[in-house]
């Protein structure tokens, strides 16, 4: 298993504060290194890549691999058929010069850029459409990768109750592939580490081939001295969104569906610290006969996606 999140062994100090902000057991494993001093590394195998890790160490002793080098090192070799990028709604709040950055993108031979907001929209009517058409009393929403792999690997008990609806990301490429007939490869500009494993999932159909996160591509741009300010602007292409924009923040899916229907009983919850917990406290009141939200609007990052990982 790729090793998506890591340790730098010289500069981890062996503190625990990794182990204490995990919501899982095992996934930070203590070691003595060569030297004898106590390191601690992470064991994918184990890791859901909620990231905590990485914002609890002040050290800098933990990093993250995602599609950035790998997606440039393929840009480099030559451009043998059509590349899209499709950004997540929250690299307005992270790229002030988002419409230059699409500019640059442009000058390297990407073909296209789509709003990700468009592909929330169409989560959103889902939503809707599942809980009439299938008659769904309660369900797990799912845009969050993080989430999804912890139900999987800890608490298998809830994959029932996981919403069958895709994530506005992959919603998205459902419908630029099948509705505008979109070829080539899709870039995601995202504000996630754990969407590496979501494109990666065979249940997502190989829609989407790289994950490049805002962090990582930052770096990149510093790295390279690159000044957007040079390029020219470029915008979205194709449908506007509606207000799947909102979806990047805490409780955006629930904002989105009340404007259609007031009435649903939506649970926002947000941030590693209070995720998890809840997702036992669901499954214990599932489990009792007890009230349960019609939709759980659960993200792993405090203050959602605008908040991410990466």
């Amino acid at each position: 298993m790729l090793d998506r999140i890591f340790t730098i062994e010289e500069k981890c100090t062996g503190c625990n504060k990794c182990i204490a902000a995990c919501p899982v057991d095992c996934a930070n494993q203590v070691y003595r290194a060569y030297d004898g001093t106590r390191k601690v590394y992470v064991d994918n195998e184990y890791c859901i890549h909620c990231g905590a890790c990485l914002r609890a160490c002040d050290h800098g002793a933990r990093d993250y691999v995602d599609d950035t080098e790998r997606f440039f090192n393929d840009l480099a070799k030559g451009v043998d058929e059509p590349i899209t990028v499709v950004a997540a709604p929250a690299a307005q709040l992270h790229f002030p010069q988002l419409g230059r950055l699409f500019g640059w993108f442009k000058s390297l031979g990407i073909q296209h850029v789509y709003d990700v907001s468009l592909g929330a929209d169409i989560a959103t009517w889902s939503y809707l459409k599942a809980r009439k058409e299938l008659s769904i009393s309660s369900m797990i929403a799912q845009p969050c990768p993080a989430i999804v792999n912890y139900c999987e690997r800890y608490m298998p008990e809830l994959l029932k109750s996981l919403a069958p609806i895709q994530s506005p990301l992959i919603c998205l490429a459902i419908y630029l592939r099948h509705y505008e007939n979109l070829t080539g490869k899709i870039v995601f500009l995202s504000p996630c580490i754990a969407k590496s494993e979501e494109i990666e999932d065979p249940n997502t159909g190989d829609m989407v081939q790289y994950n490049v996160t805002f962090s990582k591509l930052k770096q990149r741009l510093r790295a390279e001295g690159i000044d957007l300010s040079k390029y020219p602007e470029a915008g979205f292409e194709g449908m506007p969104s509606g207000i799947g924009h909102v979806y990047s923040r805490p409780g955006g899916l629930a904002e989105t569906i009340r404007v259609t229907d007031g009435n649903i009983w939506i649970r926002p919850v947000d941030a590693v610290f209070r995720a998890y917990p809840y997702l036992s406290e669901y499954l214990a009141r599932s489990q009792t006969g007890k009230a349960i939200p019609d939709i759980v609007d659960i993200l792993n990052c405090d203050g959602g996606c605008n908040l991410g990982t990466g």
